[in-house]
C-alpha cells in the first residue's frame, strides 16, 4: 500500500504532518503553527480503535507548519489496515480535517 502510515504494534512510532498551510485571505499559503491537532486510528468501519483516540500533534519548534505524535500501540490492536484521521482546528473558522490509510503490522515484520 502506498504513501501509508506504518504503525508497529507494542512500539512507538512518530506520525508527522509536514507543512501545514492555509491560503490567507490575500491568496498567499501561510504556514500554520498555533493549530490544535489530534490523531485517532480508525477500523475500515470507522470505529476509533482503544487508547489509540485524540493523540496530540503538536507543533515542531522553528518549522514550516510541522506537527509530530508519537503512536504507541497497545497489543491488542490486530494487524491490518485501518485509517489514521487527523482533525482539529486553527483559529474559529478553520477546521482541519485528513485521513490517511495506515497498517498495523507485527513488531518483528
Amino acid at each position: 500500500m502506498a504513501d501509508a502510515i506504518v504503525l508497529t504494534r507494542e512500539n512507538t512510532r512518530q506520525v508527522v504532518v509536514v507543512g501545514l498551510n492555509i491560503l490567507d485571505p490575500s491568496g498567499n499559503m501561510q504556514f500554520q503553527t498555533s493549530a490544535t491537532l489530534a490523531g485517532t486510528l480508525l477500523d475500515l468501519e470507522g470505529n476509533a480503535v482503544v487508547g489509540c483516540q485524540n493523540v496530540p500533534l503538536v507543533y515542531v519548534p522553528d518549522s514550516d507548519g510541522d506537527y509530530a505524535a508519537a503512536i504507541t500501540l497497545p497489543d491488542a490492536v490486530s494487524c491490518g489496515v485501518y485509517l489514521f484521521e487527523i482533525s482539529g482546528t486553527n483559529g474559529p473558522n478553520n477546521k482541519i480535517r485528513i485521513k490517511v490509510p495506515a497498517v498495523v503490522v507485527d513488531r518483528d515484520s
